[in-house]
């Protein structure tokens, strides 16, 4: 019998969630958004579809998936990931993944324009109210967008870098490029 040997991964802490450092077995392709599997628990749940049917498997702790799709259903975001041996067609809740690369955005720029007392700020696209509003003519920037329940909708932060949340995109008019 060969003599074998194991190292004990080195753990390190993020959000209150523990993630063991993992030897690079997957590489995050260039230019993919990618993340790790942040769970405390006996596997992370794989499903067929957002918040569907579960699969055979699960993924575990420090898991490396290629983030392929998004979603929005039963008041969470899902993402559709490939995981380190291939599989393509799993969903899995994204609370639970740690966004470890991204693509560079495109910096894009706008201004809140409605005609009420402001334009309400959600928790995810078509999703829960914060309990807050931007006011008319605001200036935002947007860090990301996604088209859902027949509307565009923008992840957006203010002039001062804090992150408020998602507005529908028929509220904001883009800077020109």
């Amino acid at each position: 019998m060969a003599n074998m040997h194991y190292e004990q991964p080195i753990t390190r802490y993020t959000n209150h969630r523990v993630l063991p450092n993992r030897s690079p077995r997957f590489q995050c392709p260039s230019g993919a958004r990618c993340g790790t599997v942040a769970v405390n628990s006996a596997g992370l749940n794989v499903r067929q579809s957002p918040n569907g049917t579960l699969l055979n498997y699960r993924l575990f702790n420090g898991a490396s998936v290629e983030i392929l799709d998004e979603a929005f259903a039963a008041n969470f975001n899902w993402y559709r990931v490939r995981d380190e041996q291939g599989r393509t067609g799993g969903w899995v809740r994204a609370d639970f993944v740690e966004i470890t690369s991204a693509p560079p955005a495109a910096v894009r720029s706008g201004t809140i324009v409605v005609n009420s007392a402001g334009l309400n700020v959600r928790y995810a696209p078509d999703g829960f109210l914060f309990g807050f509003r931007l006011d008319n003519g605001a200036r935002v920037q947007i860090l990301e967008e996604v088209a859902m329940a027949s509307h565009n909708w923008y992840l957006v932060q203010n002039n001062l870098s804090q992150t408020y949340g998602w507005v529908r995109g028929d509220f904001v008019r883009l800077d020109s490029i």
